[in-house]
């Protein structure tokens, strides 16, 4: 990261992520299929949960199975139970819990990276992984529509900057 003229400018790093937010997480495809059979207390053990803490999940009908008795979990079911569990594990108790997963639709099979809380909304919201090339057009589609000359200008500069390092450092394709 520098600063220049009090502006500051970060390098991203090339395992950097952009995100697009969406209005509505999306669900995990429950069709898919894992090469391994996953047990409730396998995903507890990875997670450093109690299996009690499931329990109560299942208890309090949050959870949409009986970790105790649904063996194996498919891919579905490991999704809920993870996702849940990271709540709990975040510090939730049961009723922050259902109060978070309240526009959620059961079964809760989310995945808590992909997804974020708006608590200033009330509501989740998706993230979408979005590739350089879109980044780059969306950031040239905003300049354009927000009439910033500057700005367009700004990003063909840096375009340029990154394909002369690119060729001075022997990366041509």
């Amino acid at each position: 990261m520098t600063t220049t003229e009090g502006v500051t400018q970060m390098k991203p790093q090339p395992d950097s992520t952009v995100v697009r937010v969406e209005t509505r997480p999306i669900r995990l495809d429950s069709t898919q299929l894992s090469l391994f059979a996953r047990h409730a207390a396998d995903v507890q053990a990875e997670m450093g949960v109690r299996p009690i803490d499931a329990d109560r999940l299942f208890e309090a009908g949050l959870l949409s199975f009986d970790p105790r008795t649904a063996e194996p979990l498919g891919s579905a079911e490991a999704a809920e139970l993870r996702f849940l569990l990271s709540l709990h594990r975040a510090g939730c108790d049961l009723a922050m819990i259902r109060a978070l997963v309240a526009e959620l639709e059961p079964p809760y099979c989310y995945d808590h990276s992909a997804m974020v809380y708006d608590f200033a909304g009330g509501r989740w919201l998706g993230l979408a992984r979005v590739d350089a090339g879109e980044s780059a057009a969306l950031a040239v589609s905003l300049a354009a529509a927000q009439d910033d000359p500057q700005a367009l200008a700004g990003l063909a500069h840096a375009a340029i900057d990154a394909l002369r390092e690119r060729l001075a450092t022997g990366q041509e394709e």
